[in-house]
């Protein structure tokens, strides 16, 4: 019975649901969106990293995120490499510059990785055979899954020009570079100080620590940090993500940005849905107030709003999920950001959609529990 009138009172007026359904479409859409676009932040900081092979991190006292990492001195490579258990330590040159966009001549930021040919630092198999290409200094190879299209064609065999110098582009690959920068491309470590006129190979950005098969990393880290001074830090894998994590969503403006869109976006569900139901409970007051008059206890009218609001939230999660996903996938051919859309954030909304619903029936039918049907006859 109250379901039925719960229903009736949704298509009793078709305009006014349509409209009601698409202002509930509109806040679970904004829900969508403003979770995909954090959880990209998050996955997409550590894109970069996710192409390096290491175990542990040598980084700086200064460290705040890859771009921006300080230098340590390139002794220190040698210091780590000395205690047992430790393979080889790599050493990663990080600069940024202007790339010029060969199309239009166009300036886009960019970041170059300067790297040892020879100790093949990459884990992604299509560019450890590029590697050796590098040895000869002026040339580099560039990620062409950039975030933005007005970096131009990005083909191989071709000149381009990075900070103001000419290179070869020996060969490309596809992995992106997410939120951390636009584009990127890598170099031999003896390119650097031709890009960077004054650039001193005998200061890194950050040591790549690659442990021997067998060894235990606790142990190692440990003798590691011992055998460092305190100028230079020392970190496992999982805490360069989640340092990196941490700055692109708790520090960068994007990241809290984000996260405030998915409270703005609960609040504006509540706000404008408890309007449109306060609206409806009061326009229909002389009914509620008969079912009142006839033995309706004020639990069964509460359900009533409860319900309905509940209809409103199912009709309109459908075409937001519909809508997300077009979105998403548009986005992530557009940017090459990871864009996803998961069954985990499509029932994590749909609990929200009903939480903002339910939330608001409740407010709404405090109307009816208030009134005396006396009142209003």
């Amino acid at each position: 019975m109250k379901s039925i009138l719960a229903w009736q009172n949704v298509i009793d007026n078709r305009a006014r649901a349509a409209i009601t359904v698409g202002s509930v479409s509109f806040a679970i859409l904004l829900i969508y969106m403003q979770l995909s676009f954090y959880d990209t932040a998050r996955r997409s900081s550590t894109l970069v990293y996710d192409q390096l092979e290491f175990d542990l991190l040598l980084v700086s006292t200064q460290y705040v995120h890859l771009r921006f990492s300080g230098s340590i001195p390139k002794q220190r490579l040698a210091q780590a490499g000395a205690v047992s258990g430790v393979a080889q330590v790599v050493p990663l040159y990080v600069g940024n510059g202007d790339y010029r966009n060969r199309a239009d001549g166009s300036l886009q930021e960019a970041m170059v990785l300067g790297v040892d040919p020879v100790t093949r630092p990459f884990r992604l198999e299509a560019v450890r055979p590029m590697l050796p290409k590098l040895a000869r200094t002026g040339t580099a190879i560039m990620d062409r899954n950039t975030t933005s299209p007005t970096f131009g064609p990005i083909e191989a065999d071709t000149q381009i020009e990075f900070h103001g110098r000419q290179l070869d582009l020996i060969d490309v690959y596809s992995h992106g570079t997410g939120l951390i920068v636009d584009g990127a491309l890598v170099v031999g470590q003896q390119t650097m100080p031709s890009i960077f006129p004054g650039y001193s190979l005998q200061r890194v950005s950050v040591g790549l620590v690659q442990l021997q098969p067998g060894t235990q990393p606790d142990r190692v880290l440990r003798e590691v940090r011992a055998a460092l001074p305190e100028d230079v830090r020392v970190w496992t894998r999982e805490r360069v993500e989640r340092e990196e994590r941490n700055f692109f969503t708790g520090i960068k403006p994007s990241g809290i940005f984000f996260a405030a869109g998915v409270v703005l976006g609960f609040t504006v569900g509540i706000v404008v849905l408890y309007q449109i139901l306060a609206s409806e409970v009061t326009r229909q007051m002389h009914e509620y107030a008969t079912l009142k008059a006839i033995g309706f206890h004020s639990s069964a009218l509460h359900g009533i709003v409860l319900q309905q609001a509940c209809i409103y939230a199912l009709l309109g999660f459908l075409p937001a999920t519909g809508l997300a996903i077009l979105l998403c996938r548009e986005m992530r051919r557009q940017t090459n950001l990871p864009l996803e859309m998961t069954w985990l954030r499509v029932f994590l909304v749909f609990a929200v959609s009903l939480l903002i619903c339910l939330s608001a029936g409740w407010l709404a039918s405090r109307k009816v529990h208030q009134k005396d049907p006396a009142e209003l006859f």
